[in-house]
């Protein structure tokens, strides 16, 4: 059956249109791509849709938004996505290589097992695409500061595993647990909470990754290291003065 599928801008106007049999709005967005090849894409809607498997490699948009969309398998390789949001999405095994997203934001997003190459993580901390989970990141950790140092290590030694709340590599809160010594739901403060951007940050983080091989790591220790630079005593020179 020959299925006509609109794509359209988000203030409602139609931007591109595709038509075929067994259409889909997978195979309407990489007729698009292919149309736009090397040209910008302004101004696309995108939001609330499973883009899973879809190649963006090379791909130009601005100001377009992909909202609590879906990215399962998917490449942004060599792409660049300037004012556009993908807040509240997930990435499954995807991969982010040489991309570019000025002034674009990943709020409250989920990357499982997808990896970003050095150049794309730093362009995207930079112009604060990972901003809001920053500052999610921070208030959590202030509720356990003592046990902070311990989730550093934890990550240096590739032993943080952000699927699991239990386990000898476990997740944000887990690993809080552990160095405090205690089970995940007694903490005092900090409650496990799944939807919160800091553990689906973590989702990232998985056994074996460090901030040697993986940049959602390296990412995350760069925050602690600020972190505890910011809220650790600075150490007072106790010698005495010499006489006079």
């Amino acid at each position: 059956m020959i299925t006509k599928i609109t794509i359209k801008t988000w203030a409602g106007e139609v931007y591109f249109e595709h038509e075929m049999d067994g259409n889909s709005i997978k195979e309407t967005v990489k007729a698009m791509l292919k149309a736009f090849a090397g040209k910008w894409m302004n101004d696309v809607n995108l939001s609330g849709q499973d883009l899973s498997g879809i190649d963006f490699s090379n791909s130009k948009f601005d100001n377009s938004t992909f909202y609590n969309s879906t990215f399962d398998n998917s490449k942004f390789d060599n792409s660049t996505f300037d004012n556009s949001t993908f807040d509240n999405s997930t990435f499954y095994n995807s991969k982010f290589d040489k991309s570019t997203f000025d002034n674009s934001t990943f709020d409250n997003s989920t990357f499982y097992n997808s990896k970003f190459d050095k150049s794309s993580a730093e362009g995207a901390l930079k112009s604060g695409a990972f901003e809001s989970i920053r500052m999610d990141f921070f208030g959590r950790m202030l509720l356990a500061q003592h046990e902070v140092p311990a989730l550093r290590q934890a990550i240096v030694d590739g032993n943080v595993s952000g699927s699991s709340y239990e386990g000898p590599c476990c997740c944000f809160v887990g690993t809080i647990a552990k160095a405090a010594g205690c089970y995940y739901k007694e903490l005092p403060l900090l409650k496990p909470n799944s939807e919160s951007e800091t553990e689906k940050w973590f989702f990232g983080i998985q056994q074996g990754y460090t901030p040697e091989n993986n940049e959602i790591a390296r990412i995350t220790v760069l925050w602690i290291d600020e972190f505890l630079a910011l809220t650790q005593p600075t150490p007072t020179n106790l010698a005495a003065e010499p006489s006079k």
